[in-house]
């Protein structure tokens, strides 16, 4: 009888649970869904699809955002094969940082940013996420694009 009685209180408190997460739901702005699914659908992407890489003007030079990794064409053209390799798998670590991590690696990227900057006096030495990837070997990536598109 005890266990009928668990089960029960467990079912009540998660209808209630799920009824007033319902109601939170729908008092979201619809554009602000729209966003969330987008957000959720790159990352789902990332556990499924290898990225999309861009190549185009660029003044970072790379970077990954969700899906796609973007490069500019100085470097794609005329860089070295493995000053160019490095490049592409560190991105493509920052690709796995964000299938593994998703929202925890958005919102703490810019936190980490500022540390570094503030601790070393640029982005990257002291970020925990580019100290990973800097860690990127220069061969050949074990990884093919998706796509890769030209513009």
């Amino acid at each position: 009888m005890k266990k009928i009685v668990a089960v029960f209180v467990i079912l009540a408190l998660c209808c209630v649970a799920l009824c007033n997460l319902i109601d939170i739901w729908n008092k979201i702005p619809k554009a602000a869904k729209v966003g969330v699914g987008a957000y959720l659908a790159a990352w789902a992407w990332n556990w499924i699809f290898e990225p999309i890489v861009i190549v185009g003007d660029n003044p970072y030079g790379a970077f990954c955002f969700g899906p796609v990794i973007a490069v500019d064409r100085y470097i794609w053209y005329e860089w070295d094969e493995l000053d160019r390799n490095y490049m592409l798998n560190h991105e493509y670590t920052h690709y796995i940082q964000h299938a593994l991590f998703g929202p925890v690696m958005s919102l703490t990227y810019p936190i980490f940013c500022l540390y570094s900057t503030l601790k070393t006096g640029n982005r990257w030495d002291g970020n925990y996420w580019e100290i990973q990837a800097m860690q990127a070997p220069d061969t050949a990536p074990s990884w093919k694009p998706l796509a890769v598109w030209v513009w």
